[in-house]
């Protein structure tokens, strides 16, 4: 079976397999923050703070600010395309609601 990993900079089918699940679950939280009551996006953050936590204390360092921030950003944007793709282009209005859903 041929991978695509190798053909888009990683050096084997199983790194690139982590990354891609890596990303699909941050999404799969993101929807769990953005599109539930703000009780249920509490309780979801409250897990990821909760595992975040977890991963700081088995490596002995804390995870940095730009580490959180790159996320941040990442799922900013993966919100914005995704709107783009399925509906169309956000309006002026709907960015600033995304900004606001995700720095609030």
């Amino acid at each position: 079976m041929h991978s695509i990993a190798p053909s888009i900079g990683f050096s084997s089918p199983a790194k690139f397999h982590v990354i891609l699940s890596d990303d699909c679950s941050t999404v799969r939280y993101a929807q769990q923050v953005v599109f539930v009551d703000e009780d249920k996006a509490r309780r979801t953050l409250d897990r990821i703070n909760t595992r975040h936590a977890a991963v700081q204390y088995q490596r002995g360092q804390t995870i940095p600010d730009w580490a959180f921030r790159d996320v941040l950003y990442m799922l900013i944007g993966y919100s914005e395309r995704a709107y783009g793709v399925l509906y169309g282009s956000l309006s002026q209005s709907q960015t600033s609601d995304l900004f606001k859903c995700f720095c609030a």
